[in-house]
């Protein structure tokens, strides 16, 4: 059965990725899993008067001792990065930094928190610098934007993200970036359409990597709206796992070696994702985001140590769209999928748009954590959280 089941998948997958407008989940509203996640406590973080809700770039971070974890999220209102004692729910301290002078960083848009004396920034004009907690500057780099291509050759590539979900990832003195492409051109291709950016810090020289997926090179997506990558590292086998909105599968770069590798991660829930119809330049804001909101697409996918396994969010497409003013609830309800370490298929579960935030999940030793963001509204002095933990039923 099991022999049955790759097989199937393969050859299903196989002939998807070779018809331009079709990408047809092959276990649509067949998967068994017999894991869910349920809701264990609320948490809460309190806000000074300088902070909001906009907590894009954030991370968890596991101090020397396993209780010692750290709440990590830039305010980039005020260029500060704020550092919380998760298991007290307290604030530590907040490291300011200037955007100009001896010491300027620029106006930082993320974040790789390493240790005390090693923090990662990565400023709007793309210049990566390294501080230590007390906020010196130990070097400050510029990064070329594009790659040098041979005459007549064209390159799309994507502009850098830096979020809770789409990480820095730092290895072996390189940073990995997630990034997007907001555009849609009828020559996308493997060759000159990349999802992620290498950056070499011992050469300074830029690398783009990960071809988008085979789905992408033909239909409107929409640009960054599907064209887009979400990423999770994952320590013990030194890889980045890469979810794309538009892909059934996940896919696996190994940082030792370069290779990458799909892996089946689709959610019992979605059938087919189908690029829009016409030209992405002939339609309106509100256009777009009727069908990206009438649409299923993938979300985030983030590995938790603790349990040896991966979450990844589904963001279930909407009926009844038309109607829309770009005002109001414009959101997509959740399922998050549970997948074992070899990408098996446990279970999943749904959570409501309307409460939670499809932007902002991390995983503590307690397990899964999603931004309530219903609760900060009904009391903005506080960011709000619930922290799942896996059941078998």
């Amino acid at each position: 059965m099991r022999i049955y089941y790759t097989l199937l998948t393969f050859l299903l997958f196989y002939s998807c990725s070779n018809t331009s407008f079709h990408n047809e989940n092959p276990f649509y509203n067949s998967l068994k899993g017999s894991y869910t996640l349920s809701k264990k406590y609320e948490k809460k973080i309190p806000l000074d008067t300088l902070s909001d809700a906009f907590i894009l770039s954030y991370e968890i971070n596991q101090g020397d001792k396993i209780d010692n974890e750290a709440f990590i999220f830039l305010n980039k209102k005020t260029n500060s990065i704020y550092f919380y004692n998760w298991e007290k729910s307290e604030l530590d301290s907040i490291l300011t930094l200037p955007t100009q002078g001896p010491s300027g960083v620029g106006s930082i848009n993320g974040f790789n928190y390493i240790n005390k004396d090693s923090i990662f920034l990565f400023a709007q004009n793309y210049t990566i610098s390294l501080v230590n907690r007390k906020g010196e500057v130990l070097s400050r780099k510029k990064m070329p934007i594009f790659r040098e291509m041979p005459e007549g050759k064209r390159i799309y590539n994507p502009s850098i993200e830096v979020t809770g979900i789409s990480p820095m990832h730092y290895k072996d003195n390189k940073i990995f970036f997630s990034g997007n492409i907001d555009a849609e051109f009828d020559d996308f291709s493997k060759e000159n359409s990349f999802s992620m950016t290498l950056v070499d810090l011992n050469s300074e020289k830029l690398q783009f990597i990960l071809p988008f997926p085979e789905i992408y090179y033909s239909g409107n997506w929409l640009g960054a709206k599907f064209r887009k990558s979400f990423t999770t590292y994952n320590e013990i086998k030194n890889e980045i796992i890469i979810s794309y909105p538009s892909s059934h599968q996940l896919s696996k770069y190994d940082i030792n070696n370069g290779s990458i590798e799909k892996k089946f991660g689709a959610s019992n829930f979605s059938n087919i994702i189908v690029p829009m119809k016409g030209n992405f330049s002939d339609q309106t804001s509100l256009e777009k985001w009727s069908f990206f909101l009438g649409s299923d697409s993938y979300g985030p996918v983030i590995w938790d140590k603790y349990r040896k396994l991966y979450y990844r969010v589904l963001l279930k497409g909407r009926v009844n769209v038309d109607n829309l003013t770009g005002k109001g609830d414009i959101y997509k309800n959740m399922s998050v999928i549970i997948l074992n370490e070899d990408f098996s298929y446990m279970g999943e579960t749904e959570l409501p748009g309307s409460i939670y935030d499809n932007n902002t999940f991390f995983v503590t030793k307690d397990g899964l954590v999603a931004y309530n963001y219903a609760a900060y509204k009904k009391n903005e002095n506080y960011l709000a959280f619930d922290v799942f933990e896996l059941k078998k039923h």
